[in-house]
């Protein structure tokens, strides 16, 4: 089992990802701050988008395995509890998102920007991955 606490700046890119080699569910909870996560289709359209915050309505979220996710700092100091199957395997390949682009990529910031407003049915920036 994997239980670790992340903590999150607004700005921060989380490249878009699955857990599904080994399969494996995923719990988040927020500890400190706010965020979004993001849920998507395999195309990078967003199937739904739920904010999480310290303070509620909303807290947590369990992802089942194999679904395409993000999660974005909304507040400084944002910090959230993760707990899933282990041992951490970094997605890659087709674990990761191919519409994408990877960590350390310019397009990344523009990308943030979009989880932070995007809603269903919203697609992924054009042209910039």
């Amino acid at each position: 089992m994997q239980r670790l606490l992340n903590a999150v700046e607004p700005g921060t890119y989380i490249r878009p990802h699955r857990h599904s080699d080994p399969a494996t569910w995923e719990v988040l909870l927020l500890v400190r701050g706010s965020a979004v996560l993001l849920v998507f289709d395999g195309n990078g359209k967003v199937a739904e988008r739920i904010v999480l915050a310290a303070g509620g309505p909303v807290k947590g979220a369990e992802l089942r395995p194999g679904i395409w996710h993000t999660i974005a700092s909304l507040e400084r100091g944002t910090i959230f509890y993760e707990v899933k199957r282990g041992p951490y395997r970094q997605p890659k390949g087709e674990h990761s998102a191919s519409w994408a682009p990877a960590e350390g990529d310019p397009a990344c910031a523009g990308f943030v920007r979009w989880f932070e407003l995007a809603g269903p049915d919203d697609n992924p920036p054009k042209g910039e991955k």
